[in-house]
């Protein structure tokens, strides 16, 4: 009984609980506490972030606003090489007000894109460990009726000599001809009689010398050259700077190998720069150009053709750069259609133009085929055999030799600089521009067909228009600024 009352009496006794309640008031409110700084602090540091992000984000937008301010104020300037310099470029802004002790800077690069005359700015901007992106893409288009310098091809002329034009054999020559020369003998006629020279003939002057030719020629009347020739090699692009492929394929090291198995055939979609290509044994590079605007650029040190060919697929353009070798081993072919309508094998052409830098003649033999145009650098030029040159030839060598049963529709042979020699049964369809033009042999022609200036553009910016007046640009935003 006693110890049941002590129970009792122990549970009712109510001395201290005054103390467990202070004390579970103290650890509830030290918990909150707690939290409530904890809570504080991450809502700081976010905050603190945020700002700082923010802020990277405004540097880089910046970033952009000062390159674009640039550009506009070079937008005077005759080519886009001066307007942005060369591709890709950086430029770092850092002259902005620090932030909270640190000092903010904007990475401005400026690259091109796979689209004709489309560039893109690339933006980043940096506040410590913070970073933004930001992206924003324009054009520069030419006003209207603006130009790089022209070419000036007088109408119905076939072939035109700085000096002297020599026809020998049977060679015969539909549409005009001209020297600026006035010199005894400067045009030289022998072998067969007949017309063979059916349009005018225009000379420095002297016209009762400056011409010779046998009794059985027929000629119109010289007529004295009204205008000032002075036919200039355009200038030689800088080649872009381009990235090297990855290792896949028949793709190893930067070299570029089509022919052995297992890779007989192989298409590529990229702009890239390689050390060598080889195309061999009857089996096709085919390069995918892209849409009807894409501008597909492949850079090469070192291009070989064995009797293996190139292939374009897509609406888009290719241009080729060839900075040491570019050789043809028997047949080849490049870009070849086999239509027979005129306007799609311009526009197959025109999809294809060549820079080649190298000093090497280039020899194109066999039964080749290239449906595009070239300008080669300093090299000299030999189309020979059976084979056919589609498109413009531009030269800056000291010969370009035509020979055999080669036909070639030319558009433009442009070179000054350089003998222009037939021979065979060869053939040239469309204007010749040479220092000195000679053709010797049986079944030589050259007809003289009109020229589409526009297509003269990649390298006489000024046919376009046939404008003289220094080219200005104009600033095109094409897209919004893109955030990242």
């Amino acid at each position: 009984m006693k110890l049941s009352l002590d129970v009792k009496k122990y549970m009712t006794n109510e001395k201290g609980i005054t103390l467990i309640l202070v004390l579970i008031l103290i650890v509830v409110m030290s918990v909150l506490t707690v939290s409530l700084i904890g809570v504080t602090a991450t809502n700081l540091k976010v905050s603190s972030g945020e700002r700082d992000n923010q802020s990277a984000y405004y540097i880089a937008e910046s970033g952009i606003n000062l390159h674009i301010n640039s550009i506009k104020e070079n937008l005077d300037k005759e080519s886009v090489d001066e307007i942005i310099g060369p591709l890709p470029n950086e430029t770092i802004y850092s002259n902005f007000e620090p932030q909270q002790g640190i000092e903010p800077r904007a990475i401005v690069t400026i690259d091109e894109t796979n689209m004709d005359g489309v560039y893109k700015i690339t933006s980043i901007g940096e506040i410590g460990n913070r970073s933004r992106v930001v992206e924003v893409t324009f054009t520069l288009p030419m006003s209207e009726g603006e130009s790089g310098p022209p070419i000036f091809i007088p109408s119905d002329m076939a072939v035109f000599s700085n000096s002297t034009i020599k026809l020998d054999g049977s060679t015969s020559i539909n549409g005009s001809v001209g020297t600026v020369s006035d010199n005894p003998g400067s045009i030289t006629i022998a072998g067969g009689g007949g017309n063979r020279i059916t349009g005018d003939i225009f000379v420095g002057g002297n016209l009762n010398n400056v011409i010779s030719k046998p009794n059985g020629v027929t000629l119109r009347d010289p007529k004295v050259i009204q205008n000032s020739f002075d036919y200039t090699l355009p200038q030689f692009p800088n080649f872009p700077e381009l990235t090297t492929p990855a290792n896949g394929g028949p793709i190893s090291n930067g070299n570029l190998h089509v022919g052995p198995w297992p890779f007989q055939g192989y298409t590529f979609s990229e702009d890239a720069h390689f050390n060598t290509i080889i195309v061999d044994s009857n089996t096709t590079l085919t390069i995918d150009v892209g849409g009807e605007n894409e501008h597909r650029k492949i850079r090469v040190n070192n291009l070989h053709l064995r009797q293996g060919h190139i292939r374009l697929v897509g609406e888009g353009k290719l241009t080729l750069y060839i900075e040491n070798q570019f050789t043809f081993q028997s047949t080849n072919r490049i870009n070849v259609t086999h239509s027979g309508d005129q306007n799609e094998i311009k526009d197959v052409t025109d999809q294809l133009n060549i820079f080649y830098s190298g000093s090497n003649k280039l020899e194109v033999g066999g039964q080749s085929q290239i449906f595009g145009s070239i300008y080669i650098n300093h090299a000299d030029l030999d189309i020979g055999a059976s084979a056919t040159f589609t498109g413009h030839i531009i030269s800056g060598g000291n010969k370009v030799e035509i020979s055999g049963d080669s036909k070639n529709n030319t558009r433009v042979l442009f070179a000054p600089l350089a003998k222009v020699e037939m021979t065979g049964s060869s053939q040239v369809r469309g204007t010749i521009i040479s220092k000195e033009y000679e053709a010797s042999g049986g079944g030589i022609r050259v007809d003289y067909q009109e020229i589409d200036q526009d297509s003269l553009i990649p390298f006489f910016p000024g046919n376009g228009s046939g404008d003289e007046e220094t080219p200005t640009f104009n600033f095109e935003l094409q897209t919004p600024t893109v955030e990242k």
